[in-house]
């Protein structure tokens, strides 16, 4: 099994909730993301569940959806792609 990451820029976000996406992803791995926090006094949330979506030729993308809250108004998001192989 290996473990692969994919990191994006850490990413500015005001408070309140916004849709985010990673264009990767495959039909024969497992594909998660994580989104953490980039500075202090902050938090994020990733709201209900990720959508999987795959084209005509199975290029894929995921889209989720972020809430920041922050003392400062917003704040970074660290955005991370995961994908396991067997």
């Amino acid at each position: 099994m290996a473990v692969s990451f994919f990191f994006a820029n850490p990413s500015w976000q005001a408070n309140g909730t916004v849709n985010w996406w990673f264009d990767v992803g495959d039909r024969d791995n497992f594909w998660s993301v994580s989104v953490r926090p980039f500075q202090a006094n902050d938090r994020v949330r990733l709201e209900g569940g990720i959508d999987s979506i795959s084209d005509n030729n199975l290029k894929q993308r995921t889209e989720f959806r972020v809430t920041m809250t922050a003392s400062g108004g917003g704040g970074l998001v660290k955005l991370t792609a995961i994908r396991v192989t067997p």
